[in-house]
């Protein structure tokens, strides 16, 4: 019996072995795509690639990326790089960028990593994740909300939250302590909090009450990370066609108390025609339009958010 247990696990081990060997022999050559192609790139790891510090959550993916494009030299206009087992191509050459962005840009149209989730329908349909040619009519309509003087608008909103941030830390000194200890990572969450509560919901609140507000409470709540979020995070952005179906929401167990939030807000303005210079009065202005084409009226009908 003991032989026969032996035999088993010999057999497993052997079998183990052999497949994380083919494993590595795989991604090994996966990683050789841009040699082959002629394009120079950096040394990566032979499962993460160059993303590894950002799929274990030590940095951004932003800073990563900042940190590849400075090891890179100044004659490389472009970079090859590695995310798991995915070549991608790192553009340094701000010509190039142009020619892409622009000329180039009904071929780079949409986001690989785009984040979305068949459970999440909120989340699914912002411009960082919806595809053409949806993308495009959304983007024609949003356009008008960024025009400058709408966002001077949005600014007037984010200095009066800034103000609610100042009466706050000049409190912290109220009894004329010249050192004080400020948690400040604590204070800019709450003042961007107060921000995206004022311009993108349209209500009032000020976070640097004590006790904080439910909404406060809440938006901390549904970033809060645990093991499953990120884990469920990690395959949604890293690796999309398998992430879409792992059931991730952008705002977790909250998404429906910032649905009605935001619902209860734009039907309040509604009624009060009251105006903010919001997001909200630019919203209400865009659903009193009509379209102009069918296909629109068709896309517009299937993204409304269902309360």
């Amino acid at each position: 019996m003991a032989i026969l247990t032996d035999c088993v696990l010999s057999d497993a081990l052997l079998v183990f072995s052999s497949l994380l060997a083919t494993l590595y022999l795989w991604l090994k050559w996966k990683h050789s795509y841009w040699q082959r192609r002629g394009v120079r790139t950096l040394p990566a790891h032979w499962f993460f690639g160059h993303f590894k510090d950002a799929m274990l959550m030590r940095k951004p993916a932003g800073v990563v990326l900042g940190e590849l494009h400075r090891q890179a030299t100044d004659e490389d206009d472009i970079i090859g790089i590695y995310i798991l087992h995915k070549p991608f191509l790192l553009v340094r050459n701000p010509n190039l960028i142009k020619q892409i962005m622009i000329k180039d840009f009904h071929v780079f149209s949409n986001h690989h990593f785009d984040g979305r989730s068949n459970a999440d329908k909120l989340s699914n349909w912002s411009l960082f994740t919806i595809k053409n040619p949806e993308w495009r009519h959304l983007r024609t309509k949003m356009s008008p909300v960024f025009t400058s003087g709408k966002l001077k608008s949005l600014f007037l909103l984010m200095q009066e939250s800034g103000e609610m941030m100042r009466e706050h830390l000049r409190d912290q000194f109220a009894n004329d302590s010249k050192i004080q200890s400020i948690p400040i990572k604590d204070t800019f969450y709450k003042y961007t909090t107060v921000v995206i509560s004022s311009v993108a919901f349209g209500i009032r609140t000020n976070c640097f009450d004590t006790p904080a507000p439910e909404f406060y409470e809440n938006s901390r709540k549904a970033f809060q990370p645990t093991f499953l979020r990120t884990l469920q995070f990690f395959f949604l952005f890293f690796l999309p066609e398998i992430g879409k179906h792992v059931g991730v929401k952008m705002l977790g167990n909250y998404t429906d108390y910032f649905r009605k939030v935001f619902w209860d807000s734009m039907d309040n303005r509604n009624v009060t025609k009251t105006k903010r210079g919001d997001l909200i009065d630019s919203l209400l202005q865009l659903k009193d339009e009509t379209p102009d084409d069918t296909h629109f009226r068709e896309y517009s009908t299937s993204v409304h958010i269902r309360r």
